[in-house]
């Protein structure tokens, strides 16, 4: 497999996945990012980098898997 994912990416999935926070950010790429990153306090910043991360093929890829982990799991 290629580059691996960060430990603030995987944080990222697991918000928007509502795996943390008590499901709290759960299908919300600005607020799952600012729960992630906070050094960041720029709404618009976070909707602008969450975009580009749910853009991102390594991180579709991860989200994808994390949902079947999570099914098969059900």
């Amino acid at each position: 497999m290629g580059e691996e994912l960060n430990i603030r990416q995987q944080a990222f999935i697991e918000e928007y996945l509502g795996l943390r926070s008590n499901g709290v950010n759960i299908g919300n790429g600005t607020k799952s990012y600012l729960a992630v990153y906070k050094d960041v306090t720029s709404e618009k910043s976070a909707e602008s980098n969450s975009s580009r991360m749910l853009s991102n093929d390594k991180i579709i890829k991860a989200i994808g898997e994390k949902r079947e982990q999570l099914g098969k799991k059900l």
